[in-house]
């Protein structure tokens, strides 16, 4: 078994559990599961009545390793690690948790080490691929990733997780045919262990009160500073969509696009949202291409993301790119700045309105639904405008379909069955994929509407 606690770090390497023969073993594992429920003390509590009890199996000292990890005590976890080791040396499970805590104690060589000795005793083993392959992209290796992970799929190759992973990995590197070739693999694999069932809605949704009031911060918070600066600009995308056409962006939103012009200076952006705003990251050898067309940074009062794009202007039409990885590029008709008020303010956008969202979204914009035809339609909470923006530009539309079949490999392992259906419509309004029209068969066959 393994898990992962999303407080570790920037990257989540994920642990290992094993089924242990003794008490102390299978306290720890129980611990585990109480700390991945937030209860901590309890947690500690376990794991020093574990100690106590004496472990003496290898399993025992392993699982007291990951339970270490995730009380942020990367030494203690090191040396469990170390005692498991000595214990029983060919445990591919110690040698992963040895990694993660060396990774957390900062001793990061040691980690790729103990990682790579895992895989070597137990190759193709998916855990340890992952950890190997998110290691060598934080130390700006992407290529050394990819080649963990083709590796343990010459192995392993009906794992979905590492398809699936190794197709995100293509597309960064721009790779378009073999992020498609694992994506596909990801999906046929997948297919037979679907089980969707329509569930019943919950009723549940977000504070929409405090959503709104995040989304205004931040909207005031960057349009002040691009007005401050000089610098003309205009809201597009979906809060707009969500104001204009139910007086209020969706609840969920959490990012804000904003458009200037192409002529604009990058260095006055940057220096306008040098305070309060972090900037979105991008591998350096993109950079400059990703510069060129938008330039993204997160809001750190509220975590709202601002993207801002740089339009080009033709005769007729104005061309969006979304820079790196996908290179996906957009023509709208022309536009001109005009005001939208909500909450108290006039809020440029474009000008006319109406055309510039029938040009993003369809002439169906005012709808929440999209027929899809034989008396169907989907919620347009999955719309999903990368593939089904009218102005796609065809050269990006082999791009933009794979970008929304790793969605697809998400929503389905993530069991949220309407979402998956709605990406399976609108990717084959694009082009025909065999594995999408089987994964829409059964879903539609599973009574998934």
């Amino acid at each position: 078994m393994c898990f992962t606690f999303a407080q570790l770090g920037s990257i989540l390497l994920e642990l290992c559990i094993a089924a242990s023969p003794e008490p102390s073993g299978q306290q720890a594992a129980a611990a585990v599961a109480l700390l991945q429920r937030g209860d901590a003390a309890a947690a500690q509590r376990i794991h020093r009545q574990a100690l106590d009890a004496g472990p003496r199996h290898a399993s025992s000292w392993s699982n007291l390793a990951a339970l270490a990890v995730g009380l942020g005590d990367a030494a203690v976890a090191r040396s469990h690690a170390k005692r498991a080791l000595s214990l029983d040396p060919r445990s591919a499970d110690a040698w992963v948790n040895f990694g993660v805590a060396s990774w957390h104690a900062g001793v990061r060589r040691e980690a790729a080490q103990a990682t790579h000795h895992a895989l070597q005793l137990s190759p193709g083993m998916e855990t340890a691929a992952l950890n190997l392959a998110l290691m060598f992209r934080a130390a700006q290796e992407p290529q050394r990733a990819r080649a963990a992970l083709e590796d343990a799929l010459a192995r392993n190759g009906g794992s979905v997780r590492l398809h699936q992973v190794n197709a995100g990995l293509c597309r960064l590197a721009g790779d378009a045919e073999a992020t498609r070739r694992h994506a596909s693999a990801a999906l046929a694999i997948l297919l037979p262990t679907l089980l969707p069932a329509k569930l019943p809605e919950d009723g549940s949704e977000p504070a929409a009160d405090v959503a709104q009031a995040h989304l205004l911060a931040a909207m005031t918070d960057a349009c002040d500073r691009l007005q401050h600066a000089g610098i003309a600009h205009v809201l597009i995308g979906g809060v707009v969509l969500g104001i204009a056409r139910e007086g209020n962006p969706f609840v969920g939103d959490k990012d804000i696009d904003i458009a200037l012009d192409d002529g604009v200076d990058r260095d006055a952006v940057a220096a306008a949202f040098a305070a309060g705003f972090t900037p979105v990251r991008v591998p350096a050898a993109h950079a400059r291409d990703a510069r060129r067309w938008c330039m993204g940074y997160t809001h750190e009062v509220t975590g709202i993301g601002i993207d801002l794009f740089f339009m080009q202007r033709g005769d007729t039409t104005i061309r969006q790119g979304l820079g790196w990885p996908d290179q996906l590029l957009y023509d709208y008709p022309s536009f001109v700045p005009g005001m939208l008020a909500w909450r108290g303010r006039d809020w440029p956008v474009p000008a006319p309105l109406e055309a510039y969202l029938a040009s993003n979204y369809g002439d169906d914009w005012r709808s929440p639904w999209r027929e899809v035809g034989d008396g169907r339609r989907f919620d347009k909470r999955w719309f999903d405008t990368q593939v089904s923006c009218p102005g796609l530009v065809a050269e990006s539309i082999p791009r933009a379909v794979n970008l929304v079949l790793l969605r697809l490999i998400a929503s389905l392992r993530q069991g949220q069955w309407a979402k998956a259906l709605a990406l399976c419509d609108q990717v084959l309004v694009r082009e025909f994929i065999g594995e999408v029209e089987a994964v829409r068969r059964h879903l539609l066959g599973a009574g998934i509407q």
